[in-house]
């Protein structure tokens, strides 16, 4: 048995692949039973594969017997046994290729939760095809929880490495801009800036992604040199489709009269200083939403220097409405590293953002709002993880009852069990003085969440009677539990 690639590594979630093949011989099938044994992955466990044949009725001749296997794999922590980690899932993929015409492949998926790391553990039994053409391929994935609170490398992708490749034979890793708002002026978002990437290398973190920058729909982009802006793509930026009113990825500039009417050509250099403003008929060379920047620059200190070139040749532009600047340049970064860096919450008045010197900083809510958009699971999860670590006594009924919260179910069920978790004298004046602008009409979009809470709290009343009332009245109080909360728990509480 080998590895067929190397282990690769994710810190968002915390996880590592292991990619593995056993020999397809004729040899391998003249004893009923064969072991494989891998070799180490992640950081010292391994798996064996146990493969099996026999013979089997033809599902498409009753009349004819084929010879068909069958492998059973167990995952064995090794080293890793006496390591005390919680929340460990398994997934497991196997690739069959099949004969014939095309490249065909047949794929089996199983997924495992809460695997122990002190003995060895069956994950799954798979049953290979009779036409197997070639190896099987194995992908297996072990993926950590958060509270763990494991760092892992990032290993690059294969899109990454082939383009870093073709760039030494001078193709340019740049071929895309997308163009964002990155301020608030009087209310309205304006100053598009834009931020460059890769195509081959994002699309590969998404099919969002993938579908927007994909050669079918690549029409969408508008040609450009991408050291100039795109006027055109960038009046494809329409502030109406912006429904994120309180997006502290949009920095706070006051209104400038006159000049907030061309707000949409404002932008900002790299220092945060103003640039002349532009319209798109400007026959000026002087980049807007790019910012002034000289052709060549160091950045660095002592023996370290990085030497950044401006942007040159021709690419596409795309206008993104809906997200800030900010969020999708984290968006960006994170589709090339899977690294993400939230700042704190704008509740979080007296805890400053942690250090980022590369300003790749976003909102945990931009985030996830942008990630529930585009279907990334992963990445919303790690969204929705930043927002819990970042809720306190101090700001919990401000994100509760936020415009932000009150559209995102999960995210009430979370803030309403800290809310509850956490009440204190404090806590109780908030929500009595926020209970008072929802009674108002102050906060209307509210009802839905104070409705919420007052049934989540009905609800752990109901299983504080439930457990005192034994066990026969336990299933009442559950459904009545249920009903009042219009959802389907799980009854595993009592």
């Amino acid at each position: 048995m080998q590895k067929f690639q190397d282990d690769r590594w994710n810190t968002s979630p915390p996880s590592v692949t292991a990619f593995l093949s056993y020999p397809n011989t004729p040899g391998s099938v003249t004893s009923s039973k064969t072991s494989y044994v891998s070799p180490v992955c992640g950081f010292g466990w391994g798996f064996q594969f146990t493969r099996r044949h026999d013979y089997q009725i033809s599902p498409k001749n009753p009349h004819v017997q084929e010879l068909t296997g069958q492998v059973d794999i167990l995952f064995q922590p090794r080293s890793c046994s006496g390591i005390q980690l919680k929340d460990i899932s398994i997934h497991v993929t196997a690739n069959f290729p099949l004969k014939g015409k095309g490249s065909s492949c047949k794929t089996l998926e199983k997924h495992y939760a809460a695997v122990p790391l002190n003995a060895d553990y069956a994950i799954g039994t798979y049953l290979e095809p009779s036409q197997l053409a070639e190896n099987a391929l194995f992908e297996i994935t072990l993926t950590f929880h958060w509270n763990n609170r494991l760092a892992f490398p990032t290993t690059p992708s294969s899109n990454t490495n082939a383009s870093l490749v073709a760039s030494l034979d001078g193709f340019s890793a740049i071929d895309t801009k997308f163009y964002l708002y990155s301020a608030k002026i009087g209310g309205q978002p304006g100053r598009p800036r834009a931020v460059f990437a890769n195509a081959a290398l994002v699309s590969s973190a998404s099919s969002y992604i993938r579908d927007l920058v994909s050669e079918a729909d690549f029409q969408g982009g508008i040609p450009c040199d991408l050291e100039k802006d795109a006027p055109e793509a960038m009046l494809k930026l329409d502030n109406n489709l912006y429904d994120y009113d309180s997006d502290s990825d949009l920095e706070s500039l006051p209104d400038e009269g006159s000049e907030s009417r061309t707000s949409l050509f404002a932008s900002v250099d790299g220092k945060g200083d103003r640039v002349d403003q532009a319209t798109p008929e400007s026959d000026s060379t002087e980049t807007v939403a790019l910012g002034k920047m000289p052709e060549t620059s160091l950045q660095g200190g002592g023996d370290s220097y990085v030497r950044h070139v401006r942007v040159q040749g021709r690419g596409k532009a795309f206008a993104i409405n809906g997200t800030a600047y900010q969020t999708w340049k984290a968006f960006i970064f994170y589709a090339y590293t899977n690294k993400i860096h939230f700042n704190s919450l704008k509740s979080q008045e007296n805890e400053p953002s942690p250090a980022d010197s590369q300003n790749l900083g976003c909102s945990p809510k931009s985030m996830y709002r942008l990630a529930d958009y585009a279907g990334m699971q992963t990445l919303k999860d790690i969204s929705r993880e930043g927002i819990r670590d970042r809720l306190s006594s101090e700001n919990i009924v401000q994100e509760l009852f936020s415009s932000f919260t009150y559209k995102h179910q999960e995210l009430i069920d979370m803030e309403v069990d800290f809310l509850i978790d956490n009440m204190s004298p404090h806590v109780a004046r908030e929500f009595d003085n926020i209970l008072q602008l929802v009674i108002l009409g102050v906060k209307p979009h509210c009802y839905r969440v104070l409705a919420f809470v007052i049934r989540s709290y009905l609800y752990r009343r109901l299983i504080v009677k439930a457990r005192a009332s034994g066990p026969q009245k336990v299933r009442d109080y559950l459904r009545r539990g249920n009903r009042l909360l219009g959802l389907e728990y799980i009854n595993d509480i009592v």
